[in-house]
């Protein structure tokens, strides 16, 4: 750990994944729920399947916040099930 500025610091860390449950492959979801509660406090720089899933999350909030009514109508911003996503 190391100071950027009075107020930053930077962590780096080794973490191992765990496997997906259908897949053989390490599960995004696991560490980027974790990682969600820092919400804008953090950036995900690597590994690229994490950092994409931190900015599929961020995009689906912002749609969420920014878009929430449009034309007094409310919009859904789920598009798929939770069983479909967790078998990408």
């Amino acid at each position: 750990m190391k100071s950027v500025s009075s107020d930053v610091w930077e962590i780096a860390d080794a973490v191992l994944f765990p496997k997906h449950f259908k897949k053989q492959k390490p599960d995004g979801f696991y560490i980027a729920n974790f990682l969600s509660m820092f919400a804008d406090s953090i950036e995900v720089i690597e590994p690229t399947f994490l950092r994409d899933e931190m900015t599929r999350r961020s995009r689906a909030l912002n749609q969420l916040y920014n878009h929430a009514e449009e034309d007094g109508k409310q919009i859904s911003i789920i598009k798929q099930s939770p069983d479909a996503i967790a078998n990408l």
